[in-house]
């Protein structure tokens, strides 16, 4: 594979993908190093904000289980995506697609779409302060996604815009749990004033 693409290189054509894969350079036996790498980097934010998530919001506050769920999906697939880019074999293709498929409808389940929640986010900005994180993730997570249109043989064979799309993600993960941390906080001040409400008009 790699004379072929030598010979690409040297002749000024373009590199081909092979077996629908770019030619990526091996580290430590990984495949696709970066997408490993960033994959970890995915899972480990999910792991430290979710636990900094459940030392703030406590499990009565409302949407805590939801929440605590969606934490648990995301890392269930950045642990097999990290698998799958370390070594493609038919079963970690298998569970890395259908886990990040299950990410994608549990974020389906806590949001709905990305027109519903930017809709809310465009109705609520001047009450809910907390608002605007949830639409900066959404706008910065489409602008993100079009990395995966976006595709070029690997920078120094190793940086493609799949794996590039997952490096960015990572932050990004950052802006979602300080939405969802401050938000759970909010519930339960709507919800505690709700039940107050209630009481008085009984």
């Amino acid at each position: 594979m790699w004379h072929t693409v030598e010979y690409f290189v040297n002749h000024g054509l373009t590199v081909p993908q092979f077996y629908g894969k770019w030619p990526f350079i091996r580290i430590f036996g990984c495949q696709e190093p970066a997408s490993v790498l960033f994959s970890i980097f995915n899972f480990y934010a999910h792991w430290v904000l979710y636990w900094k998530f459940k030392r703030i919001v406590k499990s009565k506050y409302p949407m805590f289980y939801i929440w605590t769920y969606f934490s648990f999906i995301c890392l269930n697939g950045w642990f097999w995506s990290t698998i799958f880019h370390a070594r493609d074999t038919d079963f970690t293709e298998v569970m890395d697609y259908s886990c990040a498929f299950a990410i994608v409808l549990t974020l389906l389940y806590c949001f709905l779409t990305f027109v519903i929640t930017m809709s809310w986010w465009y109705h609520v900005r001047y009450e809910i302060p907390h608002a605007y994180l949830i639409g900066w993730f959404n706008i910065l997570a489409v602008l993100v996604t079009l990395l995966e249109v976006l595709d070029f043989s690997p920078i120094f064979w190793i940086f493609d815009a799949h794996s590039l799309w997952h490096g960015f993600t990572a932050p990004l993960t950052i802006l979602l749990y300080r939405f969802i941390t401050l938000d759970c906080l909010y519930l339960k001040i709507y919800h505690n004033k709700t039940i107050l409400n209630m009481h008085h008009i009984h």
